[in-house]
């Protein structure tokens, strides 16, 4: 394993160490209402199948050890062939800015840019982490903040450094890096990761028919003219493929958490549809149709076939959300 993350993965750890202790002496029942939310009860099944029914008695029965699989979401990066017009400066004396962390590392990583003819295809939109215990009947979902940093070879770097550092096959990088990264926050071994473009990824809720969510904040963007290019308003509602491509995009939001809890969400919401007992008994065709929106994954149908109860169980086990805590920072914009 490649080595990084050190400011990221020791304040996770400790925090969640200290936590951890404090919350089991203390206040054990207060756990679920912190991390989870209860979808449903055992008895009932997200396509109206009852859980007593033949195929999925044999579904939880069938489900042992645990599962974990990570989604890399990508955008491809749109270059302008037109210049950019230089920024007017104010006339006076001008006092200058200290460079933050943030100015520091996108500026090696420009030095590094500068010797290379080829430029990056494509940025790191989200990661989310979806594991499934049979131990406790338990589904865990963590969705990864992408202004998270990381370490290559003692370097600090954003996310989309790294992947370009991949495409480039700088550092003797591999696509299972991210995998990596997510063992190192999380504790948890990734068992399958696929790479996965955005506009495949929010496809998913128009097939749903819109995925209903809880917006923390208010998102908008308008162009140079200042004319509205979107605008959401923060607070429940059910959104589109386009509405879920343009939040996961905005960049503006205060918190990290804004948009990896909007992607719990998304997550939780997809699992229940997508894992019911109708879609189970037509697994073949259904990982088939997904698979080919996956690119760059050492998920295949033979591996993953050993672990289809263990997923399919999603309706009978408790779903948690979990934000990562540690060293993290937000774009400005």
């Amino acid at each position: 394993m490649n080595t990084f993350v050190r400011s990221f993965v020791f304040p996770f750890v400790i925090a969640l160490l200290i936590f951890s202790t404090i919350a089991l002496i203390f206040v054990p029942p207060t756990l679920d209402l912190i991390f989870s939310e209860k979808e449903g009860t055992d008895s009932q099944i997200s396509d109206g199948e009852s859980n007593d029914s033949s195929s999925a008695s044999k579904i939880k029965s069938d489900a042992t050890g645990s599962l974990s699989l990570l989604l890399i979401g990508t955008d491809e990066i749109m270059y302008s062939s037109t210049p950019t017009s230089p920024v007017p400066q104010p006339s006076g004396p001008q006092v200058p800015s200290v460079p933050t962390e943030e100015d520091l590392i996108k500026e090696e990583f420009d030095k590094i840019l500068d010797k290379q003819e080829i430029k990056p295809s494509k940025s790191i939109e989200f990661l989310t982490l979806v594991t499934f215990d049979s131990s406790f009947e338990k589904v865990t979902i963590t969705a990864i903040p992408v202004e998270s940093y990381v370490y290559v070879h003692e370097t600090k770097a954003t996310m989309d450094a790294a992947y370009y550092y991949i495409e480039s096959s700088m550092f003797s990088l591999d696509k299972s890096f991210y995998a990596d990264f997510v063992t190192s926050v999380t504790g948890c071994y990734v068992d399958f990761y696929a790479y996965i473009d955005i506009d495949d990824y929010v496809s998913i809720a128009d097939k749903l028919g819109g995925i209903p969510v809880m917006l923390d904040e208010d998102a908008a963007c308008t162009d140079e003219n200042g004319n509205v290019i979107y605008s959401y308003a923060h607070g429940a509602q059910s959104i589109t493929s386009k509405q879920l491509r343009d939040i996961i995009k905005h960049d503006g939001f205060s918190s990290v958490f804004t948009k990896t809890n909007l992607l719990n969400q998304v997550s939780k919401h997809v699992l229940e549809k997508r894992t019911t007992t109708g879609y189970y008994m037509e697994f073949d065709n259904k990982f088939n149709e997904i698979y080919s929106k996956l690119y760059d994954t050492n998920l295949t149908l033979d591996d993953f076939s050993k672990h289809v109860p263990l997923f399919f169980s999603y309706g009978f086990y408790t779903p948690s959300a979990l934000n990562v805590i540690g060293d993290l920072s937000v774009s400005s914009g």
